[in-house]
């Protein structure tokens, strides 16, 4: 399997586990994202991160921006 084979299913499960991997590292929960912790007043879930953390986080939202710009 190549990058260029992957179906619309196959895009949307990686999508998903990095977009749960992002949240998990950022407040802890494999469904709530630093933002989304601070948008509905739960602020003391976000983490601390370390640059190594932070610059994984940074990566994680290049590889889901390059899923979505691969479209249908």
């Amino acid at each position: 399997m190549t990058l260029s084979n992957l179906t619309k299913e196959d895009r949307d499960i990686l999508y998903f586990s990095l977009s749960c991997r992002k949240c998990i590292i950022e407040t802890g929960e494999y469904e709530m994202s630093a933002q989304d912790a601070v948008n509905c007043g739960k602020a003391y879930m976000v983490r601390a991160l370390t640059s190594d953390q932070m610059a994984v986080i940074l990566k994680i939202e290049e590889l889901m921006k390059c899923i979505l710009d691969m479209g249908d």
